[in-house]
């Protein structure tokens, strides 16, 4: 089972995919479960959604354990 991190960055990915097929077509709307979007609208929802898994992924990062190894001299 993938990991949150793993799911996170699957949506990231597959949101970006969506953002550079919007981006090469020339539609100026979309339809999306029966609500329609202007592209622009679309787009910002789109990076709004990728946003938030860099937010997502940076805190996931941040929980994870470091080990810090330093050297003391006299």
């Amino acid at each position: 089972m993938p990991t949150e991190a793993e799911r996170i960055a699957t949506i990231k990915d597959q949101t970006l995919t969506r953002i550079e097929e919007v981006t090469a077509s020339a539609n100026p709307t979309y339809t999306i479960d029966g609500q329609t979007f202007k592209k622009g609208e679309y787009l910002k929802q789109l990076t709004d959604t990728k946003n938030w898994c860099d937010e997502q992924l940076d805190r996931l990062e941040s929980t994870v354990p470091a080990e810090v190894v330093s050297t003391g001299y006299t």
